[in-house]
């Protein structure tokens, strides 16, 4: 594949749809694939001395098959310790005779009995006492009690800075290394007796100080891609720092390690001092024919920890191209572009520290860091699991064996240390921030905001009940092209979770389900049931109208359409591609589409709000067009890849657009690993758009986040007299 266009390809490879969902994937008709569902699982909370509760009292399991399955539940309470005070995950099992299974599960929370009442003998005055010998700092654990038998109860007054725990455990987020400290509020109860009272307490939360290296270990690098060949490595030098887990790795190792997915010979590193300047020149043929020098940079400080870059060109112009030409067929006749603005990433404010380490001359980033910015545009992934590195790419997430691979460690089932859970919040915050391509669209200052509320779980949770939490931060996110791939290698190996209820989704995915079931319903009512859309067509109006299904889109989907096409008896006239079930796919596919519907270029919109670019494709095809009056039908089901077909078809007047809105999704996907593992899918910064103005005025560039409108509304498009309406209706526009 020509160089020229290697980064505009892969933009085209991962635009998908629904992510993580089973909205339609690979339906069989009068296959049960639906699991029993759970009713009554409520978080409890003991208190230690009461009787031990059942767990299972009142918990039930109802299967639309098989009716009612509550024998069939299995508890897995292992964790629960009714004696110690603490917050414990209880996990339930329940499946049917097509096996089909439903995972749940429930927080027990053990707390401490409270003291009984005494009569007030100098109670006050005890209490006094212990109050004016409270002495606590940052770094110790919280005085619950004096030695007059007084008890003290805290509360934060900034939960950013202090986060306690149901049971008064204490949790201390420094601030960046060289910001002011913080002076923090707290309020504290005592209670002696009978007697209480409530006063505030201030102390200051110093910053962090800079960290060291403390250890260094060598792990195994293998690579497990088709699509990338990237060579093994026997021994890969990691580090760690301040006696704690996260791991860090040289820049330079980092990116060697890549080559093969990025072509590493480009860069020339510069070391002066603590600053580290990477430099290359892309060298490409632009679709003039004409030779462009284009030269990348990125600056990374050490001591400010801070990394700026030309741009975010700098991490995608050094990719090497898949194996699969997702852009055959496709001719890119012009580009208009706004151009991109340097970016710095404040590494500092997330607690991310650069360090160092002169004995061994290297320059370290944590690792989980180095692989989303330099790994997360590629779309190629290194993932550390404790004992080794493994290379995947994001076509393989799904596939089981690779997450097997990847999750198979000896820290399996052990609870990751503070330092890796509170480098895991702030990387969520990060990643969101800085490579979350809604950010800006959802008008969001910062993700600490969103992630503040979820700190005392991710720093005091059970291990379970840390990996049951970031995946419902992730649903949480509400967003249909991001979700929770697979947990990490602190789970159990056998640990899986899924989607049990909608109430686990955000409003948004919930009311795209609400929507899907609507569709549903009318597909059933047409077909007999929705499972049976796998028609590739069919003739309606006499034969002149013939309706191509397409449910997704892969790779293939330009020549299963091109050969349905070549099927078509010689009566048809008008050609409705329906995408009321399709929730997206490869970008590729859509794009190469249109080069069976039409001969005049096609106009491609994306921008990435993080460095401010856009760009503007017109892009021709080497396929023959049909000669057909086109269609297209769309409903509140149509997302993502989908979107992005009405939306060109709309804008260039290739097809009319019929049906309902489509629910829109405008980004493409990209993984995002936490220092713990946990994997996550997130809409990333290449942003699917429309633009309006014109060359004299310029132009804006606006997402289609929020869908397409049609040209012509049609609550049910599976009538044939509503789809022929629309089709008459449409031609009667066209001919005045």
């Amino acid at each position: 594949m020509s160089r020229t266009l290697r980064h505009i390809l892969l933009m085209f490879v991962l635009i998908a749809g629904v992510v993580g969902l089973t909205a339609c994937e690979g339906f069989e008709p009068g296959v049960d694939r639906t699991p029993p569902v759970f009713s009554g699982i409520e978080d409890i909370t003991y208190v230690i001395g009461d009787p031990v509760p059942d767990l299972l009292e009142g918990v039930t399991a109802n299967d639309r098959v098989d009716g009612d399955v509550t024998a069939a539940i299995e508890i897995d309470d292992s964790e629960v310790d009714f004696t110690t005070p603490g917050v414990y995950t209880v996990t339930f099992t329940v499946s049917d005779e097509a096996g089909n299974v439903r995972n749940a599960s429930m927080t027990v929370t053990v707390v401490e009995p409270d003291e009984p009442d005494e009569p007030d003998t100098g109670q006050e005055e005890n209490a006094a006492l212990d109050i004016a010998a409270l002495s606590w700092e940052p770094g110790e654990s919280l005085p619950l009690s004096g030695e007059n038998g007084t008890t003290f109860t805290w509360v934060s007054g900034n939960p950013y800075v202090i986060v306690i725990d149901i049971i008064n455990r204490v949790h201390v987020v420094n601030p960046a290394i060289g910001d002011d400290p913080i002076d923090v509020t707290m309020t504290v109860t005592a209670r002696n007796g009978s007697y209480s009272t409530t006063f505030e307490y201030i102390v200051t939360v110093e910053p962090r100080e800079e960290s060291v290296v403390t250890d260094k270990i060598s792990l195994p690098f293998t690579s497990t891609s088709d699509e990338w060949f990237v060579d093994d490595n026997p021994a890969v030098d990691i580090y760690f720092v301040d006696e704690g887990t996260v791991p860090y790795v040289d820049v330079e190792t980092f990116l060697m390690l890549l080559d093969g997915a990025i072509e590493s010979d480009l860069l020339v590193f510069d070391y002066d001092d603590d600053i580290l300047t990477i430099t290359y020149t892309a060298v490409y043929t632009d679709i003039y024919d004409e030779e462009v020098e284009e030269d990348l940079w990125a600056v990374i400080d050490f001591t400010a920890n801070t990394m700026t870059v030309s741009s975010f060109r700098f991490f995608s112009y050094y990719i090497v191209s898949t194996e699969t030409d997702f852009g055959e067929g496709l001719v890119y006749l012009d580009v208009e572009t706004v151009e991109p603005q340097s970016v710095t990433f404040d590494l500092n404010h997330y607690r991310i520290d650069l360090v160092i380490d002169e004995d061994d001359d290297v320059y370290l980033m944590p690792f989980h860091v180095a692989n989303l910015l330099f790994a997360g545009r590629i779309y190629y992934d290194i993932y550390y699991n404790g004992d080794a590195l493994i290379g995947f790419d994001t076509f393989s997430r799904g596939d089981s064996a690779i997450q097997a691979q990847l999750r198979a460690s000896s820290l399996n089932n052990t609870s990751p240390a503070r330092d890796k859970r509170e480098a895991t919040y702030h990387f969520m915050a990060f990643a969101l921030d800085h490579f979350f391509g809604l950010k800006d669209f959802r008008e969001v200052d910062t993700y600490y905001h969103f992630l503040v509320d979820y700190l005392s779980v991710i720093m005091f949770g059970q291990n379970t009940t840390v990996h049951n939490t970031l995946f419902a931060i992730a649903n949480d996110i509400d967003d249909l092209h991001s979700s929770h791939a697979f947990p990490g290698y602190h789970a159990r190996t056998e640990y899986s979770i899924q989607v049990t209820t909608l109430d686990q989704l955000g409003p948004s995915v919930q009311n795209w389900y609400q929507g899907l079931w609507e569709v549903q319903d009318l597909l059933a009512a047409k077909f007999g049931s929705h499972q049976n859309l796998h028609m590739e067509h069919r003739l309606i109006d006499a034969n002149k109208t013939a309706i191509i299904y397409l449910t997704g889109f892969t790779v293939d989907t330009p020549g299963d359409f091109k050969r349905i096409l070549d099927l078509l008896p010689a009566s048809v006239e008008n050609v409705v591609i329906d995408l009321t079930y399709n929730t997206g796919g490869n970008l590729g596919a859509v794009l190469r589409l249109f080069g069976y519907m039409t001969d005049e270029p096609i106009t491609y919109h994306s921008q990435n709000p993080a460095d401010g670019s856009a760009v503007t494709y017109y892009i021709g095809s080497e396929y023959t067009p049909y000669d057909y009056e086109w269609f297209i039908a769309t409903s509140s089901v149509t997302f993502s890849a989908a979107n992005l077909m009405a939306s060109i078809a709309k804008e260039t007047g290739v097809a009319t657009v019929f049906g309902r809105n489509s629910s829109g999704g405008a980004s493409s996907i990209g993984l995002v690993v936490l220092p713990n593992g946990t994997t996550w899918i997130i809409s990333t910064n290449n942003v699917l758009s429309t633009r309006i103005g014109d060359p004299e005025t310029g132009y804006t560039y606006l997402s289609i986040e929020e869908g397409v409108e049609v040209d012509i509304f049609v609550f049910d498009f599976t009538d044939d007299d509503a789809i022929i309406a629309a089709i008459n209706q449409a031609k009667g526009v066209n001919e005045e």
